[in-house]
């Protein structure tokens, strides 16, 4: 049997019903597919937010480890610059041991040092001595001077004065010394990086 729809329009009324139908169902799935894309970009946004507290822990847990270890390495900038200090004092040092050493094999055994005066950058020495008699005078002179038969470390040799001094015993001269004052030069490169054991 046949079945025949007496209801005018009631065509329209079936395509609206579907058109409706239609239109939920694309609403349902664009809904579904914002619903994926929100979920999708919430999860990317936690994981990224994630990564970013990570990192600021690693950064503050670098900047703590920094601030830790700048002690220390303030103590081996330190250390450095005190070796480079060491360094300088040992590259620049004059060992005067041999300055002494042959200064008192020159000087007659009856004379003593009284006043000395060394400056290392210009070489420059000035004695005073004590010596019995004249004539040690210019042995002291001449033991110390510079020459070609006889090398010592002193150059320029010159007397700048001498007195004669009285000898004083329980209050009463007892004799008589001289006072001499030797000025004369040394080369302070001579004496540079000599280490005596």
């Amino acid at each position: 049997m046949a079945t025949v729809n007496l209801v005018p329009g009631t065509q329209h009324l079936i395509v609206a019903q579907q058109r409706r139908r239609a239109l939920f169902a694309v609403s349902v799935v664009l809904i579904v597919i914002l619903a994926a894309i929100w979920g999708t970009l919430a999860i990317w946004k936690n994981a990224a937010q994630k990564s970013v507290d990570e990192a600021q822990a690693r950064l503050d847990s670098l900047q703590t480890h920094l601030v830790e270890t700048q002690g220390v390495a303030n103590r081996i900038v330190l250390f450095e610059q005190r070796l480079q200090a060491m360094n300088t004092l040992l590259t620049n040092h004059l060992s005067w041991d041999p300055f002494f050493q042959q200064l008192e094999q020159l000087l007659p055994a009856n004379a003593y040092l009284e006043q000395f005066n060394a400056d290392s950058t210009t070489g420059m020495v000035k004695v005073v001595a004590h010596v019995p008699a004249l004539d040690d005078i210019a042995q002291t002179v001449a033991s110390l001077k510079n020459s070609a038969t006889h090398q010592t470390l002193f150059t320029n040799m010159y007397i700048d004065s001498f007195e004669q001094h009285a000898l004083l015993t329980n209050g009463a001269q007892s004799g008589n010394d001289y006072i001499v004052t030797l000025s004369f030069r040394f080369d302070p490169k001579k004496l540079s990086g000599q280490v005596t054991p």
